[in-house]
């Protein structure tokens, strides 16, 4: 029997690889309002970067954001006959690690532009 030729791949989401550079960035971001529980941040996410954040990467990213002391999160309702919800909140740590990540990624994103830009500028007029 011949054997079929391979599909050709997919080439990946690019946002989707932004997304996962950026997650941790966009956690503190989010948690800087005021106090999320965990279920919340998830859809906030979701709404803001357009993918869904399953929890078996949202809840490691939060321990390691709690264990590094970045964020703080407390139990809600625990054993009380209701669903219980772990609230997440910026620490100081976390505020001024908020303000670390988002310089230094604006700074990258500026010379990111600096360089695709005038590239796609380029590729534009040479087509005309």
């Amino acid at each position: 029997m011949p054997r079929r030729a391979p599909k050709p791949a997919t080439p990946p989401d690019p946002r989707a690889a932004l997304f996962a550079a950026s997650r941790e960035l966009l956690v503190l971001a989010l948690l800087a309002d005021g106090k999320v529980h965990a279920y919340g941040l998830s859809c906030k996410m979701e709404q803001t970067a357009g993918f869904k954040v399953p929890p078996g990467t949202l809840y490691p990213l939060l321990a390691r954001l709690e264990k590094q002391g970045t964020v703080r999160s407390t139990l809600k309702n625990p054993g009380q006959g209701r669903a219980s919800r772990r609230e997440v909140e910026l620490t100081a740590a976390g505020r001024a690690e908020l303000r670390r990540q988002a310089a230094a990624w604006h700074a990258y994103l500026a010379r990111l532009q600096g360089a695709v830009l005038p590239a796609v500028r380029v590729m534009a007029a040479r087509e005309k």
